[in-house]
């Protein structure tokens, strides 16, 4: 036994004490503190795994919009093409409803002038036909005079050889 000054103090249970202590530590390291390790790790690889995914989903949310970003360019220019080309189309539909209606009018107008045509020649040849009688009254009223029968055949014979 060792006496410090009025403790005293058995080696053996100081001794046992130490060992006690050391096994204790060895049993808390074992028990207690390798497990909360472990889950210490295992939360900070979770962690870490987490962190790789958001990163990983931010890349893949970039290109995505990088991605629409450039099929909305292209899916503009086809659809600016395609109202061009539908302007195109309307314009040469336009333009072959222009055309046709002008060849109608046209035609119409030949129509309408060969209708007028006729119809003077038909005029004119009934007054041809009536001229002779109308010159022969016409001037039997001048002349005061009956004999419009034999004027009108004298006046006639006079168209006939002049044409």
């Amino acid at each position: 036994m060792l006496d410090l000054a009025g403790l005293q103090i058995s080696t053996a249970e100081f001794l046992w004490t130490i060992i006690s202590f050391f096994l204790f530590m060895f049993l808390l390291k074992k028990v207690l503190y390798e497990p909360v390790l472990k889950v210490m790790d295992a939360r900070e690889e979770r962690i870490k795994a987490g962190l790789e995914e958001g990163k990983n989903a931010r890349k893949a949310l970039d290109e995505s919009k990088a991605q629409l970003a450039a099929e909305l360019t292209e899916k503009s220019g086809e659809a600016r093409q395609l109202i061009s080309e539908a302007r195109a189309e309307a314009e040469k539909a336009k333009g072959e409803v222009l055309s046709t209606a002008h060849t109608e009018a046209e035609q119409l107008h030949k129509q309408v002038r060969e209708r007028v045509s006729a119809e003077e020649a038909a005029a004119v040849s009934s007054v041809e036909g009536d001229m002779p009688e109308l010159v022969a009254i016409l001037s039997n009223k001048l002349l005061h005079s009956d004999e419009v029968n034999s004027d009108a055949a004298l006046i006639k014979d006079c168209i006939e050889a002049s044409k």
